[in-house]
């Protein structure tokens, strides 16, 4: 873990390990302490560009002890691509640290469908990941950038023109939809 300036106060944990592995579209997250001294849980945080960090989950700690422990999580919903983790470990008086960062890379490619097509007033982008595209009109411009669910995504395109339009997905995939007006 990062090192704070914690005077003759002994380490709060001491991590021995902290592991990403890819299993079915999952990441699990495992990590080992040696020893735990006030240790109220850790905060398990994640990010898709290494910079910013969002909780995605918490686990209590064992508050002191000499004994080591095994932790993990289950990150069900993590993008295409790389994934960045930490951990935020927090004491009982609210005092913190952070581990170093670990990555784990998706390789599945984006299943998608779009529907109706053609469409009149809501495109309908049904993804299996969350991940992110571009719209792309006619000559491959880019026209909006898109955040998609896992699931059901709605979006609206009554300022588009008739036409012909691409949705980009970020495993490199590109499919075609056309825009009656």
């Amino acid at each position: 873990m990062a090192q704070q300036d914690w005077g003759s106060v002994p380490l709060p944990v001491a991590l021995t390990s902290f592991k990403a592995n890819v299993e079915k579209n999952e990441v699990k997250l495992s990590w080992h302490t040696a020893s735990e001294h006030n240790n109220k849980y850790f905060e398990v945080q994640h990010s898709i560009d290494g910079n910013n960090f969002t909780a995605i989950g918490t686990i209590p700690g064992k508050g002191t002890t000499t004994i080591p422990s095994d932790y993990s999580f289950s990150h069900t919903n993590p993008v295409a691509g790389v994934n960045y983790y930490r951990l935020k470990q927090i004491d009982i008086d609210d005092r913190y640290e952070y581990s170093d960062v670990i990555t784990a890379k998706i390789n599945y490619r984006n299943l998608t469908s779009l529907y109706p097509n053609p469409i009149k007033e809501k495109l309908i982008i049904s993804s299996s990941v969350n991940t992110e595209a571009n719209l792309l009109n006619e000559a491959g411009q880019k026209l909006q950038s898109i955040k998609l669910v896992q699931g059901r995504n709605e979006l609206g395109i009554s300022k588009l023109q008739g036409g012909v339009y691409f949705i980009k997905f970020s495993d490199g995939s590109i499919q075609k939809f056309n825009v009656i007006k």
